[in-house]
């Protein structure tokens, strides 16, 4: 697998897992009807999300690489 596809689909991994923190939140938390509208219309498929919302997703997903990069275990 290419870096660049590894990048996305933890980027991808990343999102969803966004989206279940935010869901947890609205539902526990007393939130502002403007941050759950706003954090609901990133609601969406990861290829649906414009690039700069992307980028969010893939700064965490470098990190994740860098960490496996400098694991032990990484081939």
């Amino acid at each position: 697998m290419h870096k660049e596809q590894l990048l996305e689909q933890l980027a991808e991994l990343e999102h969803k897992q966004w989206i279940n923190w935010a869901q947890h939140l609205i539902q526990t938390e007393n939130l502002s009807q403007a941050t759950i509208r706003r954090w609901q219309s990133f609601f969406v498929p990861y290829e649906q999300l414009s690039e700069s919302i992307k980028e969010l997703d893939r700064e965490y997903a470098r990190k994740v690489m860098d960490v496996v990069k400098k694991h032990p275990y990484h081939h």
